[in-house]
């Protein structure tokens, strides 16, 4: 399982059914397999847009499937105003080991936010 320290918490990220279908809900066409068209365009708004809510979608995933497999789990899900005031740097941490994740379960590559100097980091590939 993937995972990263926030304010004092640690993130976990887990690509479930509802992960994919929030994260279908943000792609072009609805088409998860266009994720990486969203980096390919040079808008930063819809970039950051689009990380913050992938990382949302999969750490609910984690936070989810695991209160519904463990009675009494209260599940903490990060927050869009938690990941607005942390550092671009942590974002894209965080960004990465979702995507890692995302990666894990599935066929889909993703990239990852550019980095302050403008280059993409070339995502793994594909098992």
């Amino acid at each position: 399982e993937n995972a990263m320290e926030l304010n004092g918490r640690e993130i976990r990220f887990r690509r479930t059914v509802y992960a994919n279908c929030k994260i279908a809900e943000m792609s072009p066409n609805h088409d998860i397999n266009r994720i990486n068209d969203i980096f390919k365009a040079s808008d930063t708004m819809v970039q950051l847009d689009f990380a913050m809510g992938f990382i949302i979608a999969m750490n609910e995933g984690y936070e989810k499937a695991k209160a519904f497999n463990e009675p009494g789990y209260e599940p903490r899900p990060i927050t869009r105003e938690e990941l607005e005031f942390c550092d671009v740097d942590q974002l894209n941490d965080l960004f990465t080991e979702a995507a890692e994740a995302f990666r894990a379960d599935g066929k889909v590559s993703v990239e990852t936010v550019p980095r302050k100097t403008g280059k993409k980091t070339a995502s793994a590939p594909n098992k």
